[in-house]
């Protein structure tokens, strides 16, 4: 996800489909760290950021504001990382499936481009394919029958 966050509605630009006949879809995983990655990974950004901060200070350049808030947030995952709590990796699949008259690349292309506006980094799912077919057959709500009176 972007450095500044995602927020459910950055995601709609994802999901919109290109042409007509396209269908997308997306599946969010949640991967927890173990106890020893969370604090490894929470020690290692702290001390970078410290040191970071240190060093521009040292050499009388000013320490911006982006800086500060990385020690602040890196001070704030050891605290939550101390009160029991772990970090967690978030990682999307986006599926795309287009009629047999549109051409497959076509199709990714237009995911890519929406993918890219939104700044979300692009892997290949290389030896990860059972998940993207999961998420890409799995209905979506597309097509079911709505409930006549309400």
């Amino acid at each position: 996800m972007p450095e500044l966050g995602t927020r459910v509605g950055s995601l709609g630009p994802l999901l919109t489909p290109g042409a007509m006949g396209e269908r997308r879809a997306l599946a969010l995983h949640y991967e927890p760290y173990d106890d020893k990655s969370a604090t490894r990974a929470a020690e290692s950004q702290s001390t970078n950021a410290f040191l970071q901060s240190e060093l521009k200070e040292k050499r009388g350049f000013r320490v911006g504001a982006r800086s500060r808030k990385l020690r602040r947030q890196t001070a704030n995952t050891e605290e939550v990382l101390a009160a029991g709590h772990t970090l967690t990796r978030v990682t999307g699949v986006a599926v795309v499936t287009v009629p047999v008259s549109m051409s497959i690349e076509t199709g990714m292309a237009l995911m890519e481009a929406s993918a890219r506006r939104r700044k979300f980094e692009l892997m290949r799912l290389d030896l990860a394919q059972p998940l993207g077919f999961i998420s890409g057959v799995l209905p979506v709500a597309v097509g079911m029958p709505k409930r006549k009176g309400k």
